[in-house]
């Protein structure tokens, strides 16, 4: 934006304005083609810019909801090892449910 009398005009728009000033009406087209293309370039990069930003909201939402689901899941054994005193770690608490479950099991199941 230096070099530029106005606010919001870049160095390029000066220099057309300059050419053409001068009677240099094809270095000033030519400058202007330049902008354009430039300008046609930005847009299409901020247009793949915003389909990535997008894409990756959608995947974080769908991550937050697969977090959600496993934590439904995971709350009724939660609320199982905390009445039976364990940890109120969800992984811990599996464990030792797994396990006291699994030690019952093979205490009960009859001998051959």
């Amino acid at each position: 934006m230096s070099g530029s009398c106005c606010p919001g005009r870049c160095r390029s728009d000066t220099a057309v304005e300059e050419a053409t000033k001068r009677g240099r009406t094809n270095t000033a087209l030519s400058a202007m083609e330049g902008q354009r293309r430039a300008r046609a370039g930005l847009a299409s990069e901020r247009n793949e810019a915003a389909a990535t930003l997008a894409a990756l909201k959608a995947e974080r939402a769908a991550v937050a909801a697969k977090g959600r689901q496993i934590e439904t899941e995971a709350a009724p054994i939660r609320y199982v090892a905390e009445l039976v005193g364990a940890d109120t770690d969800s992984e811990r608490a599996i464990r030792r449910l797994i396990a006291l479950s699994w030690s019952r099991a093979v205490t009960r199941s009859p001998s051959p």
